[in-house]
């Protein structure tokens, strides 16, 4: 446990209410200010004096909001720059595929993505979010396959992790991470020893299960 706080300390994961529905929920406030508000005022001022030219930096503004407010938690989270700028995209997509609930969306994955960013720099790896395209698939397998029907579909499952894998894709991973309980539904289902594949629920229960037999003898 104690190898544990000290990594954490020293990656600066903070696991407080403080840290998340203060700092990083203060942030997301500023960002969203920065974007969402500050576009709709001036898409109105253009709308109100006629001039199209404002209205449409009113929408291009707005359509930021997603990335500001991602890219404003990770900044209250302290994360390095390769991280910091990989929120972008989470931002994005998370707001869109959010839907009403948007901005609640990307507060939650910003804060799951970038803790994870900043504990995997530390062994030496790279963070790598898919595109746009591979999350609506990802999206689509977690709630249309998983938590909507139940059908568990391999080939689907399949062709997004040889997506992320692909040498020749926009994501060019040596290993996949799965951090999504869905995910590791999948996983138990279709499991691929052949793939770089880490189930963190797997690993996770795996070494409670470690410690807890160790702690009874």
């Amino acid at each position: 446990m104690s190898n544990v706080k000290d990594f954490l300390k020293r990656k600066d994961i903070v696991i407080t209410p403080q840290r998340y529905l203060i700092e990083a929920l203060g942030a997301m406030a500023q960002g969203l200010f920065a974007s969402l508000l500050i576009g709709t005022i001036i898409k109105t001022l253009g709308q109100q004096t006629g001039l199209e030219t404002l209205v449409d930096l009113g929408g291009y503004a707005t359509a930021m909001s997603g990335p500001a407010m991602a890219v404003a938690i990770g900044w209250a989270l302290h994360c390095p720059p390769l991280v910091l700028f990989s929120l972008v995209t989470v931002g994005y997509s998370s707001n869109a595929l959010g839907g009403a609930g948007g901005p609640l969306a990307v507060l939650i994955i910003a804060i799951v993505a970038a803790e994870l960013g900043k504990a995997v720099e530390e062994a030496g790896y790279t963070f790598v979010e898919p595109d746009d395209e591979l999350q609506e698939r990802i999206t689509s397998l977690i709630y249309d396959d998983v938590k909507g029907t139940g059908d568990l579909n391999l080939q689907r499952y399949e062709s997004v992790l040889q997506a992320m894998l692909d040498p020749a894709g926009t994501c060019r991973c040596d290993t996949l991470m799965l951090g999504c309980t869905e995910l590791s539904v999948l996983n138990e289902a279709f499991p691929l020893p052949q793939l770089p594949i880490i189930d963190a629920q797997a690993v996770l229960v795996e070494d409670t299960v470690s410690r807890a037999k160790a702690i009874r003898r």
